[in-house]
C-alpha cells in the first residue's frame, strides 16, 4: 500500500488493522450491521452520495451477510469516522458509498480502507474492481482519479428495475 501517512507503526491482529500515526490513531475493521446508524449518518452528511430505499438497515445487513469480509470501517476517538461498502458477484469487485468524515480527510484513511477491500477481493481471485461516481461528484471524480482510478470508455447506460411490480 502506498504510504503518505508518515506511519509509526500498523498492527494487524484478529479482526482489524491498527495504524498509528504522527497526527492520530485509528483502526479500520469489518463493518457490523451494528455500524449501520453511524454510517448512514455519514452518508447523508458527505457530498456525491446519493441514498435510496437500498440503503435501509435491513438493505445493508442482506448486503454485509452476504459480502461477510469485504465491507469496512475507521474507527478514530470511539466512533466511527469512514466507512466503504465492497462487493463482488464473482467476476468484479465493486466498490460502493465511500465516505470520510470531512475531519479525517487527507491522513490516508480513504486509501487504507481501498487497499483493504482490494486485499480481499484479491484473496478471493477477484482480478478487476468498479466503482461508480456520478458525473456531477467532481470532487470524487478527482479523488478516485488521484487514487488511480481510471473511467471505462463503455458504451453503455446503467439500466435498472425493481425486482417487484405493483399490482
Amino acid at each position: 500500500m502506498p504510504n503518505n501517512r508518515m506511519d509509526i507503526g500498523r498492527w494487524r491482529g484478529g479482526s482489524c488493522v491498527a495504524f498509528v500515526t504522527r497526527t492520530m490513531n485509528y483502526i479500520i475493521r469489518k463493518m457490523a450491521i451494528s455500524d449501520y446508524d453511524e454510517v448512514r449518518r455519514l452518508w447523508g452528511q458527505t457530498e456525491g452520495i446519493e441514498i435510496d430505499e437500498s440503503d435501509s438497515r435491513e438493505s445493508i445487513g442482506i448486503y454485509l451477510k452476504r459480502n461477510q469480509g469485504f465491507c469496512f470501517v475507521a474507527c478514530a476517538d470511539d466512533s466511527v469516522v469512514a466507512a466503504v461498502l465492497c462487493g463482488h458477484e464473482g467476476r468484479r469487485g465493486i466498490l460502493r458509498h465511500l465516505v470520510v468524515k470531512r475531519e479525517y480527510r487527507g491522513k490516508g484513511i480513504a486509501r487504507a480502507l481501498i487497499a483493504e477491500s482490494l486485499s480481499a477481493l484479491e484473496k478471493e481471485g477477484i482480478k478487476k474492481c468498479n466503482t461508480f461516481v456520478l458525473d456531477e461528484n467532481i470532487e470524487g471524480r478527482r479523488f478516485w482519479e488521484h487514487m488511480g482510478w481510471y473511467v471505462l470508455r463503455d458504451n453503455y447506460r446503467t439500466m435498472q428495475m425493481p425486482t417487484f411490480r405493483d399490482k
